[in-house]
């Protein structure tokens, strides 16, 4: 008896667990199927977050997930629902944790998972340039993950995860060159025709698509500079630094550019002196007559008695009579 009720038991948790099974692979087939409809509207969040769900309470699950959504990329007869099952494909591996991405990445090696479209590549009607980029896209992307600090960086091959930081730094460096070149390359196959201007799943999908190119280029270029910096000991090379703009820099240096300072710290005025230089035809400097519009009276008189006790005579007194006269004939002129 005792051994009898143990078999109905361990039946009645077998029948348990393959109906809760059933349970989640249903939720998970329906979450697919009501998040990749033909309309033209972005994947729903609460989509994305009920196959997460659903994935994380029954771990084998995610096998059905990488199936299920192969079969519906190989069978898809529609762009927009082949471009929705690839954004939703995306949105899972960035809103997934670190053991759903190596899950995910390992049904991709192992061919369980596989982001082929199933069109003909002879069939121009149903061929879009933009979904056949955006599939190789995702290929190079399964094998990039999130770090702890939210970055994306590609994943170590196996050949360097067992050797020291010393002796793989070189190796490293040129893996993640290569693996950023590549995503450089697919990023820019991607971009999308005329025909896609106006497809708002397109436009959600380039979105994300760019936001992570510029991250993978910022983290690559920063690591980049610091290895040349530790390999160059006792070199005095500096190497530029990446420094990101936000928003508020930009507006900061709107504004500051908008500002009209002025130059110096008081007010500056610039006077225009009224005083006049006149030269004789000989060019003898001694000859020379200066007045000015505010005292011409006063200037004549006092060069006339300048020149009125000198030693030269009545010729001193006629040069100075004739300077008067060319100078009030001058100034007369000037008038």
């Amino acid at each position: 008896m005792k051994l009898k009720s143990k078999l109905k038991q361990a039946l009645g948790s077998l029948m348990e667990i393959s109906g809760s099974s059933t349970d989640i692979f249903s939720g998970i087939d329906a979450a697919i199927a009501r998040g990749t409809d033909r309309t033209d509207t972005p994947v729903d969040d609460k989509y994305v977050h009920e196959i997460l769900f659903l994935v994380s309470n029954s771990p084998g699950s995610i096998t059905f997930l990488a199936r299920r959504i192969t079969r519906r990329l190989e069978t898809a007869t529609d762009v927009i629902l082949a471009l929705k099952t690839l954004l939703l494909l995306h949105r899972l591996l960035r809103g997934g944790d670190r053991y759903f991405e190596q899950d995910l990445r390992s049904l991709w090696y192992s061919g369980e998972l596989r982001i082929d479209l199933g069109w003909s590549c002879n069939d121009c009607n149903r061929l879009s340039s933009f979904i056949i980029s955006y599939s190789e896209l995702l290929k190079e992307r399964v094998q990039w993950i999130i770090n702890q600090s939210g970055k994306l960086e590609p994943v170590r091959p196996l050949g360097l995860e067992i050797q020291s930081c010393e002796e793989n730094a070189i190796e490293l460096v040129l893996h993640r060159l290569s693996k950023c070149q590549a995503f450089l390359d697919l990023t820019m196959e991607c971009l999308p025709s005329k025909i896609w201007h106006s497809s708002r799943v397109t436009q959600v999908a380039m979105n994300i698509i760019l936001r992570e190119f510029f991250g993978v280029c910022v983290l690559f270029l920063d690591e980049y500079y610091k290895s040349l910096r530790t390999s160059m000991v006792g070199k005095s090379l500096d190497f530029p630094s990446v420094r990101v703009f936000t928003v508020e820099d930009v507006s900061a240096m709107d504004m500051a550019s908008s500002e009209q300072l002025s130059p110096f710290h008081c007010k500056l005025e610039t006077k225009i002196s009224t005083v006049w230089v006149e030269f004789d035809d000989d060019g003898d400097s001694q000859s020379s007559s200066l007045f000015s519009f505010g005292g011409f009276e006063d200037h004549l008189l006092t060069s006339a008695g300048d020149d009125l006790i000198t030693d030269q005579g009545e010729s001193s007194t006629t040069t100075t009579n004739t300077t008067i006269t060319s100078s009030t004939s001058n100034y007369m002129q000037l008038l």
